[in-house]
């Protein structure tokens, strides 16, 4: 007689083919740990370690999904898991389990401002000077604007300008039709949104310049003689008359028979 057929069946261990990955996004976008495994009957636990050692994810952990599953999913990152570090232990019929390599989240900075521009700079015309921020964040890149007095544009290198998209724009030769212009910085990074400076307002200061020249005076001996100027620039204006005696100009005294020595006339 002849028995009946058996059938051998061979269960396989646990096997990882491929491990999980690292992880880079910005705070707020969803993650997903992958492992690729083979063997019977497998069965999937995903551990986290934030710092203080591996630890099993829990189900009822709101912050996760599949922490039983071949992909272990965070449907909103946030900034303090930065650095956190995901392994999964595979189990199966055969023994031994398997741990996969760790694979690490890290979360990119969203830009922002440490240290503001000057609210307000005041330059002679001519000079030269720098308005200046810190930027943070992941992949920071800057783009310096201008109100000339209808809408802020971005500022390109050239003319009066350098640094337009670094930290620090200078501008180099200011010109009096510069006065009143506006500045701000827009600053961005790998993630978004990008961040807007306050603005920076400028005074530009021009120099004294004489626009009217006092005039020759011819007049009988005992009369009185008048010499006037008019000028202009970022005042207030000071005046100082002086005489010239031959060989040097030297400032009149306020003393008879000179009057408004320190005026306009």
């Amino acid at each position: 007689v002849t028995s009946n057929a058996a059938n051998l069946t061979i269960l396989m261990p646990p096997a990882i083919g491929a491990q999980p990955a690292n992880v880079t996004i910005c705070p707020g976008s969803s993650a997903i740990f992958a492992v690729g495994a083979n063997g019977s009957n497998l069965n999937y636990k995903w551990q986290v370690n934030n710092g203080s050692g591996f630890v099993d994810i829990s189900s009822s952990d709101p912050l996760y999904v599949g922490n039983t599953s071949p992909q272990l999913r965070i449907p909103r990152t946030s900034v303090p898991m930065d650095g956190n570090l995901y392994r999964c232990i595979v189990s199966g019929s055969c023994t031994p389990t398997v741990t996969s390599s760790s694979a690490t989240l890290h979360i990119n900075t969203l830009p922002g401002i440490t240290v503001q521009p000057a609210t307000a700079v005041t330059a002679c015309e001519g000079s030269t000077f720098s308005i200046s921020l810190t930027g943070s964040g992941t992949g920071v890149s800057y783009q310096w604007q201008e109100n000339a007095g209808s809408a802020f544009s971005n500022i390109t290198n050239g003319g009066v300008y350098s640094g337009a998209t670094t930290a620090s724009l200078t501008i180099t030769g200011v010109t009096a039709m510069m006065n009143g212009y506006v500045y701000r910085a827009i600053v961005s990074g790998t993630c978004s949104p990008a961040v807007t400076s306050d603005n920076t307002t400028i005074t530009v200061n021009t120099a004294p310049v004489v626009t009217t020249q006092p005039a020759n005076d011819t007049l009988c001996a005992g009369g009185t003689a008048s010499f006037s100027v008019a000028a202009s620039g970022t005042g207030p204006l000071t005046y100082q008359w002086q005489i010239f005696n031959g060989a040097t100009w030297n400032n009149i005294p306020a003393i008879a028979p000179f009057s408004g020595t320190t005026s306009a006339t």
